[in-house]
């Protein structure tokens, strides 16, 4: 697409179900964009839902195997356009969000821009949504991109093919300086977190396993700034279950990164996120 702007790239793992509430909204807006669904290992109709969604609007690749990596490496073949989003499938995000975004990208104002995340914890159980609202409150929930990342033309300069790794937005954030990351207030994505406590503790656990695996190979951190003095101020501030709660779930994560899973490559996919939270009418909270 040469008149595109920039680029959007979606990596999709059987996600139909999601997809008619999360792409019309996506693509509303992006004509400047030059917008790449990837699927990957997908075993569902995901390939033909995004056939009937796009109509056109977008490109869409097929994969064999999954990987999150595979799919954004695959959809980087095909495009050089910049900047360029990493958006997941399962994020509701208005594309007239992401084209404001992208002029400041541009502008190289900054190299890594996120708009900041809601969520719906309605269909939570009482404790997964302590441990979300735990979560929330946390200095990386409100600082780093979640779930959706854009990056300027310098920022993607900063490493070359994208690696073979399970924590791909650390990654992304682990390149860019902390001075040159922004998440903005002005626009807002909904994130999907986990529904059930065991969900939350599967997705800790994966987590875990790829800020792990991004500090063995020296790339990154896995431990998060401020962390401890944020739950210390809840404590003073809020009730104990919540924080005592969150705790367990942080600890019984731990745990079962002690249980073999064979190659490593074992990606935890929360399920419970994608269930009677998804919508198909208009998300304002997602419309800049």
């Amino acid at each position: 697409m040469a008149h595109a702007s920039f680029s959007v790239v979606v990596p999709v793992h059987n996600e139909a179900n999601v997809l008619p509430a999360t792409v019309p909204l996506l693509l509303d807006g992006l004509e400047a964009a030059d917008v790449i669904f990837v699927c990957n290992g997908c075993t569902d109709t995901s390939r033909n839902v995004l056939e009937r969604l796009v109509q056109g609007r977008a490109r869409i690749l097929d994969l064999p195997s999954p990987g999150k990596a595979l799919a954004i490496r695959a959809a980087e073949e095909v495009t050089t356009v910049l900047p360029r989003f990493y958006v997941d499938a399962d994020v509701k995000v208005h594309g007239g969000t992401l084209t404001a975004l992208a002029e400041r990208l541009s502008d190289e104002e900054w190299e890594l821009l996120s708009p900041l995340i809601s969520t719906d914890l309605s269909s939570s159980s009482l404790l997964a949504r302590w441990v979300s609202e735990v979560w929330l409150a946390l200095p990386y929930a409100r600082t780093e991109g979640q779930g959706i990342m854009g990056v300027s033309r310098s920022g993607r300069a900063r490493w070359g093919e994208f690696p073979n790794l399970l924590g791909d937005d650390a990654f992304i954030t682990s390149r860019i300086p902390s001075e040159r990351r922004h998440v903005t207030t002005e626009f807002t994505a909904e994130v999907g977190l986990p529904q059930t406590f065991w969900s939350w503790v599967g997705v800790r656990a994966r987590w875990m396993r790829g800020d792990r695996e991004l500090a063995r190979l020296g790339l990154g951190s896995a431990r998060k700034p401020g962390r401890l003095r944020a739950l210390v101020g809840m404590l003073e501030a809020s009730t104990v279950f919540p924080l005592a709660t969150f705790v367990l779930a942080r600890q019984l994560a731990q745990a079962t990164l002690l249980i073999p899973r064979g190659s490593g490559r074992n990606w935890y996919v929360d399920q419970s996120s994608h269930g009677p939270r998804v919508r198909t009418g208009p998300d304002r909270k997602s419309v800049g």
